[in-house]
């Protein structure tokens, strides 16, 4: 937290930073091994996501052709586009075809991951970044990243994980890519880290809920964390109707206790006493 610039620092120490989990085809498909790079072909850079200012592409393609210039053997991958600097990024890749590779917007994952088994690096200098998902999934196929300092997952890895840089500057993207490719063997991505999920309780407060509960937990159980780390308490306020009734016939793993003083921060303080998760979030129905 203490690097994400937009926390105020009396409050560096008080903030735990949860990191976004990514989609779990990339864990069910993880390969952290870094792709082979032979000495006499070109080093294959790769870049997912839309084609907007704030993502930066065309200073980043002005560092690769810089390390062009400079002797690399260098190729860029673009998979996205829909964005205001589409038409430049166009542009530039039409003028240098034997250096930037244009897929255009894929959704398909195994699409996707078979080009990045092609590839060595993925770059993502963004201006600015919340997380950035794509950082993750990149390095689940084994690929180092650059990406943006004080921004996304800076302060979420280690050095052997890749480098950060100063988006705003184009000799600095150059000089962090250019020791990638330097340093490239030295680079290391521990599966187990990108794994490691914390065990998280879902509380829910519930009043005569018998129209929305069922629809409510659907969508809990829909979702892509692992359904072994999720714990789901809901506290009914002594309902009139069948609430806890489908809770008990259609969600039996949902763990009901009862709050017979009907006050949602009363509901709030049982069912946090009751969890066993690292966190803990609310959600109401």
């Amino acid at each position: 937290v203490q690097q994400w610039r937009a926390c105020p620092p009396d409050f560096s120490d008080k903030v735990i930073n949860i990191p976004n989990g990514i989609n779990s085809y990339w864990l069910e498909n993880i390969s952290c091994d870094l792709n082979t790079h032979q000495q006499d072909q070109p080093w294959h850079l790769l870049y997912v996501g839309n084609f907007t200012s704030n993502k930066n592409i065309p200073r980043l393609m002005e560092a690769v052709l810089k390390l062009k210039e400079n002797g690399y053997n260098l190729q860029l991958h673009l998979i996205g586009g829909n964005g205001n600097d589409t038409k430049q990024i166009e542009a530039i890749a039409m003028g240098h075809p034997e250096v930037f590779h244009l897929h255009g917007v894929i959704q398909n994952k195994d699409k996707i991951r078979t080009i990045m088994q092609q590839c060595h690096i993925f770059t993502m200098p963004s201006l600015t970044e919340t997380f950035g998902l794509v950082y993750v999934e990149a390095l689940s196929q084994g690929l180092p990243i650059l990406y943006t300092e004080g921004e996304g997952v800076d302060g979420f890895f280690s050095s052997s994980y890749g480098e950060r840089c100063n988006p705003k500057s184009v000799q600095d993207i150059a000089e962090k890519l250019e020791r990638m490719l330097m340093l490239y063997e030295d680079y290391f991505i521990a599966e187990n880290y990108l794994r490691m999920c914390p065990t998280i309780s879902i509380v829910i407060p519930a009043y005569n809920e018998e129209l929305f509960i069922e629809d409510c937990l659907n969508s809990v159980y829909q979702q892509d964390y692992p359904k072994e780390l999720l714990e789901v308490i809901v506290v009914d306020g002594n309902s009139h109707d069948r609430t806890a009734e489908i809770i008990r016939e259609k969600f039996p793993q949902v763990k009901l206790l009862h709050n017979p003083r009907k006050i949602v921060p009363v509901s709030m303080n049982i069912g946090i006493q009751a969890a066993q998760g690292v966190y803990i979030i609310r959600l109401d129905v």
